[in-house]
């Protein structure tokens, strides 16, 4: 279902805020009637609310973002999108942190 979401949000451009969209993803995805009952039931929307609060608290607006310890971030908009330059501050940030 992660990958199902990720694609039809990122590269088929579906509003994956549409309940119609997620339960149709659901069903590709083999989840069932259960999964569709507990997304109109909102199960899930503390949580996601909660997600949706931090992700603005720490100016999330891209993925991967990672932010350590709340005050640390680094996201591949901040290196003009450049992945490789990303990847190596990342691995630089966690070995400088396992170091310590």
């Amino acid at each position: 279902m992660k990958k199902a979401l990720f694609d039809a949000h990122f590269l088929e451009n579906k509003d994956t805020g549409d309940i119609g969209i997620l339960e149709e993803l659901g069903a590709k995805s083999g989840l069932g009637f259960d999964f569709s009952r507990r997304l109109r039931a909102g199960d899930k929307s503390k949580d996601i609310n909660e997600a949706l609060t931090l992700m603005k608290t720490y100016g999330v607006d891209e993925t991967p973002t990672l932010i350590i310890a709340g005050n640390l971030k680094v996201a591949p908009g901040m290196l003009d999108h450049n992945m490789d330059a990303f990847r190596n501050d990342v691995i630089l940030i966690i070995k400088s942190i396992l170091r310590k």
